[in-house]
Protein backbone atom coordinates (compact mmCIF):
# COMPACT_ATOMS: atom_id res chain seq x y z
CA UNK A 1 0.00 0.00 0.00
CA UNK A 2 3.06 2.42 0.65
CA UNK A 3 4.40 1.72 -2.62
CA UNK A 4 1.28 2.01 -4.23
CA UNK A 5 0.77 5.62 -2.73
CA UNK A 6 4.13 7.03 -2.83
CA UNK A 7 4.11 6.19 -6.42
CA UNK A 8 0.34 7.80 -7.09
CA UNK A 9 1.66 10.89 -5.37
CA UNK A 10 4.28 11.26 -7.26
CA UNK A 11 2.10 11.46 -10.44
CA UNK A 12 -0.06 13.27 -9.46
CA UNK A 13 2.97 15.92 -8.76
CA UNK A 14 3.98 14.99 -12.07
CA UNK A 15 0.74 16.08 -13.66
CA UNK A 16 0.68 19.63 -11.22
CA UNK A 17 3.96 20.52 -12.46
CA UNK A 18 3.74 19.59 -16.34
CA UNK A 19 0.42 21.55 -16.72
CA UNK A 20 1.63 24.97 -17.93
CA UNK A 21 0.22 28.23 -16.80
CA UNK A 22 0.54 29.53 -20.63
CA UNK A 23 0.85 32.77 -22.08
CA UNK A 24 -0.48 35.11 -24.64
CA UNK A 25 0.54 37.04 -27.56
CA UNK A 26 -1.14 39.90 -27.76
CA UNK A 27 -1.33 42.15 -31.20
CA UNK A 28 -2.71 46.22 -30.89
CA UNK A 29 -3.61 47.82 -33.68
CA UNK A 30 -5.16 50.47 -32.38
CA UNK A 31 -7.83 50.56 -35.13
CA UNK A 32 -10.98 49.87 -33.33
CA UNK A 33 -10.96 53.63 -31.72
CA UNK A 34 -11.98 56.29 -32.77
CA UNK A 35 -9.49 59.21 -33.84
CA UNK A 36 -7.96 61.39 -30.93
CA UNK A 37 -8.80 58.39 -28.27
CA UNK A 38 -6.75 57.96 -25.41
CA UNK A 39 -6.23 54.07 -24.91
CA UNK A 40 -6.61 54.02 -21.47
CA UNK A 41 -8.82 50.62 -20.24
CA UNK A 42 -9.42 49.44 -24.07
CA UNK A 43 -7.26 46.19 -24.12
CA UNK A 44 -8.73 45.51 -20.53
CA UNK A 45 -11.89 44.65 -21.25
CA UNK A 46 -12.68 48.24 -20.43
CA UNK A 47 -13.17 51.49 -22.92
CA UNK A 48 -11.09 54.22 -24.49
CA UNK A 49 -11.31 58.07 -23.29
CA UNK A 50 -14.18 58.77 -25.84
CA UNK A 51 -16.10 55.50 -25.24
CA UNK A 52 -14.51 53.16 -27.57
CA UNK A 53 -15.46 49.16 -26.51
CA UNK A 54 -15.20 47.29 -24.08
CA UNK A 55 -12.43 46.10 -25.92
CA UNK A 56 -10.60 42.45 -25.87
CA UNK A 57 -9.39 41.86 -22.16
CA UNK A 58 -5.22 41.42 -22.68
CA UNK A 59 -4.78 42.93 -18.91
CA UNK A 60 -3.38 46.03 -20.95
CA UNK A 61 -3.60 49.63 -20.20
CA UNK A 62 -1.85 52.41 -21.77
CA UNK A 63 -1.42 55.93 -20.78
CA UNK A 64 0.14 59.17 -22.61
CA UNK A 65 -0.63 58.69 -26.48
CA UNK A 66 -3.55 59.12 -28.29
CA UNK A 67 -4.84 57.14 -31.34
CA UNK A 68 -4.54 59.02 -34.86
CA UNK A 69 -6.01 58.18 -38.13
CA UNK A 70 -4.83 59.36 -41.05
CA UNK A 71 -5.63 62.55 -43.31
CA UNK A 72 -6.43 60.87 -46.33
CA UNK A 73 -9.21 58.78 -44.63
CA UNK A 74 -11.07 61.81 -42.06
CA UNK A 75 -8.73 61.91 -39.04
CA UNK A 76 -5.59 63.91 -38.47
CA UNK A 77 -2.82 61.54 -38.05
CA UNK A 78 0.72 62.86 -40.31
CA UNK A 79 1.83 59.59 -41.46
CA UNK A 80 1.86 56.72 -44.06
CA UNK A 81 3.23 53.36 -44.78
CA UNK A 82 1.90 51.95 -41.20
CA UNK A 83 1.57 48.45 -41.19
CA UNK A 84 -2.14 48.17 -40.38
CA UNK A 85 -4.09 50.99 -42.40
CA UNK A 86 -5.29 53.37 -41.28
CA UNK A 87 -4.62 54.24 -37.35
CA UNK A 88 -1.37 54.62 -35.44
CA UNK A 89 -1.00 55.41 -31.92
CA UNK A 90 0.87 59.08 -31.48
CA UNK A 91 2.67 60.57 -28.25
CA UNK A 92 4.80 63.49 -27.74
CA UNK A 93 6.12 61.59 -24.36
CA UNK A 94 6.09 58.79 -22.57
CA UNK A 95 3.86 56.07 -23.97
CA UNK A 96 3.07 53.86 -20.99
CA UNK A 97 2.00 50.47 -21.28
CA UNK A 98 1.21 48.38 -18.10
CA UNK A 99 0.40 44.69 -17.91
CA UNK A 100 -1.78 42.93 -15.29
CA UNK A 101 0.82 40.19 -15.47
CA UNK A 102 4.36 40.54 -16.53
CA UNK A 103 5.35 40.73 -20.13
CA UNK A 104 8.57 39.00 -22.12
CA UNK A 105 8.66 39.87 -25.17
CA UNK A 106 7.83 42.86 -27.03
CA UNK A 107 7.44 43.89 -31.38
CA UNK A 108 6.44 47.01 -32.68
CA UNK A 109 6.40 49.51 -35.79
CA UNK A 110 7.83 52.75 -35.13
CA UNK A 111 8.10 56.05 -37.04
CA UNK A 112 10.21 58.81 -35.42
CA UNK A 113 12.07 60.99 -37.91
CA UNK A 114 13.24 63.59 -35.68
CA UNK A 115 15.74 61.61 -33.47
CA UNK A 116 16.38 58.45 -31.20
CA UNK A 117 13.42 56.35 -29.73
CA UNK A 118 13.99 55.28 -26.46
CA UNK A 119 12.40 51.81 -25.02
CA UNK A 120 12.49 51.31 -21.35
CA UNK A 121 11.10 47.96 -19.23
CA UNK A 122 10.31 48.28 -15.65
CA UNK A 123 9.81 45.75 -12.94
CA UNK A 124 6.38 47.61 -12.03
CA UNK A 125 3.63 49.44 -12.95
CA UNK A 126 3.62 52.75 -14.70
CA UNK A 127 7.55 52.84 -15.12
CA UNK A 128 8.38 51.86 -11.21
CA UNK A 129 10.21 49.41 -10.09
CA UNK A 130 13.99 48.29 -11.18
CA UNK A 131 14.69 49.67 -14.93
CA UNK A 132 15.14 46.09 -16.87
CA UNK A 133 16.60 47.17 -20.19
CA UNK A 134 17.08 50.59 -21.95
CA UNK A 135 16.95 50.21 -26.07
CA UNK A 136 17.94 52.97 -28.05
CA UNK A 137 16.26 52.84 -31.76
CA UNK A 138 17.89 54.97 -34.98
CA UNK A 139 15.48 57.58 -37.07
CA UNK A 140 13.17 56.58 -39.50
CA UNK A 141 13.32 58.09 -42.64
CA UNK A 142 11.07 60.89 -44.05
CA UNK A 143 10.05 62.51 -47.18
CA UNK A 144 9.46 66.38 -48.11
CA UNK A 145 5.48 65.75 -48.43
CA UNK A 146 4.95 63.67 -45.20
CA UNK A 147 7.26 63.76 -42.24
CA UNK A 148 6.27 60.40 -40.64
CA UNK A 149 6.32 58.23 -44.30
CA UNK A 150 7.99 55.27 -42.86
CA UNK A 151 7.81 52.67 -39.98
CA UNK A 152 10.44 50.91 -39.08
CA UNK A 153 9.88 47.24 -36.89
CA UNK A 154 11.77 46.03 -34.52
CA UNK A 155 11.64 42.86 -31.54
CA UNK A 156 13.04 42.85 -27.99
CA UNK A 157 12.70 40.32 -25.59
CA UNK A 158 13.35 40.80 -21.90
CA UNK A 159 15.70 39.08 -19.85
CA UNK A 160 13.82 39.77 -16.83
CA UNK A 161 9.48 39.69 -16.86
CA UNK A 162 8.65 42.92 -16.86
CA UNK A 163 5.36 45.12 -15.52
CA UNK A 164 5.56 48.40 -17.75
CA UNK A 165 7.11 49.93 -20.76
CA UNK A 166 8.01 53.14 -21.65
CA UNK A 167 8.57 54.33 -25.22
CA UNK A 168 9.84 57.65 -26.16
CA UNK A 169 10.89 60.56 -28.39
CA UNK A 170 14.93 61.74 -27.35
CA UNK A 171 14.00 64.67 -29.95
CA UNK A 172 10.79 66.93 -29.92
CA UNK A 173 8.16 65.88 -32.44
CA UNK A 174 6.90 62.87 -30.94
CA UNK A 175 6.30 59.54 -32.66
CA UNK A 176 4.03 57.22 -33.59
CA UNK A 177 3.51 53.54 -33.03
CA UNK A 178 1.66 50.32 -34.31
CA UNK A 179 0.84 46.62 -34.60
CA UNK A 180 2.16 45.92 -31.05
CA UNK A 181 3.06 42.27 -30.46
CA UNK A 182 3.14 41.95 -26.36
CA UNK A 183 3.99 38.35 -25.14
CA UNK A 184 2.51 38.07 -21.28
CA UNK A 185 1.88 35.22 -19.19
CA UNK A 186 -1.26 34.48 -17.90
CA UNK A 187 -2.57 34.92 -14.74
CA UNK A 188 -4.41 31.78 -14.68
CA UNK A 189 -3.82 28.34 -15.97
CA UNK A 190 -5.13 27.78 -19.49
CA UNK A 191 -8.50 25.97 -20.45
CA UNK A 192 -6.78 23.12 -21.69
CA UNK A 193 -4.58 23.18 -18.61
CA UNK A 194 -7.45 22.89 -16.45
CA UNK A 195 -9.00 19.89 -17.97
CA UNK A 196 -5.65 18.27 -18.24
CA UNK A 197 -5.36 19.04 -14.20
CA UNK A 198 -8.70 17.71 -13.17
CA UNK A 199 -8.59 14.43 -15.64
CA UNK A 200 -5.55 13.51 -13.98
CA UNK A 201 -6.55 13.56 -10.60
CA UNK A 202 -9.82 12.26 -11.36
CA UNK A 203 -8.20 8.55 -12.39
CA UNK A 204 -5.53 9.32 -9.94
CA UNK A 205 -8.20 9.39 -7.23
CA UNK A 206 -10.00 6.11 -9.07
CA UNK A 207 -6.88 4.46 -8.88
CA UNK A 208 -6.32 5.00 -4.81
CA UNK A 209 -9.53 3.45 -4.16
CA UNK A 210 -8.60 0.32 -6.04
CA UNK A 211 -5.09 0.50 -4.11
CA UNK A 212 -6.94 0.67 -1.16
CA UNK A 213 -9.66 -2.27 -1.89
CA UNK A 214 -6.69 -4.43 -3.22
CA UNK A 215 -5.09 -4.04 0.08
CA UNK A 216 -8.10 -4.57 2.56
CA UNK A 217 -8.40 -7.65 0.17
CA UNK A 218 -4.67 -8.60 0.72
CA UNK A 219 -3.79 -8.53 -2.70
CA UNK A 220 -0.55 -6.64 -3.63
CA UNK A 221 -1.53 -3.15 -5.54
Amino acid sequence: MFTCSRMLVNQAFAILTLAPLGSAGSLISFDALRNGENVADYYDAGFGSLGSGPGPALGLTFQGATVEIRTDAGGTGQFRGEPSPVSALFSTGFAIVNSRTTISDLSLFYSNPFGTTEIRAYSGTDLTGQILSITLLAPTSSSDQIIFSSFSQISLRFDAAARSIGIVSRASGGLYLDDMDLTTASAVPEPSSVFLIAGGLWVLMLRLRSCEYDHLSTREC
